[in-house]
């Protein structure tokens, strides 16, 4: 059997070593702007399609969609003005907007709510 004193200066040692190499490793991210938008509504989210063909800007109550070469806008789609939030459904090629804010509820908010606990299961 190993003494305590041993296997904590293992331990120890296993672990500053496994803080050494975290701090030690680094990772490199190449990135390029390809593009500057000036927007004249402040931006809620942005998404862009997978290829990068379309590039799509939430705004209170409608989505600006530009184009790779444009400066301005191509199209603007009213949309309502909770939905806070924007995504590129590659698969569909959909558009996904949803609310952080806003909760639906079916009935009245305040309705009582039975809990039932079935804890007899044999």
């Amino acid at each position: 059997m190993r003494s305590p004193i041993k296997v904590l200066f293992i331990l120890q040692l296993v672990v500053f070593t496994w803080i050494g190499s975290i701090s030690t490793t680094s990772a490199m991210v190449d990135w390029q702007e390809i593009k500057q938008l000036n927007l004249e509504e402040q931006p809620l989210d942005i998404t862009a399609s997978l290829n990068g063909d379309f590039i799509f800007v939430l705004v209170p109550g409608a989505v600006l969609v530009y184009g790779e070469t444009e400066d301005k806008p191509m199209n603007r789609i009213p949309v309502d003005q909770g939905f806070d939030r924007i995504t590129w459904s590659e698969r569909n090629k959909t558009l996904i907007l949803t609310s952080t804010s806003s909760k639906t509820v079916k009935g009245t908010p305040d309705a009582p709510v039975t809990v039932v606990v079935f804890s007899d299961y044999e």
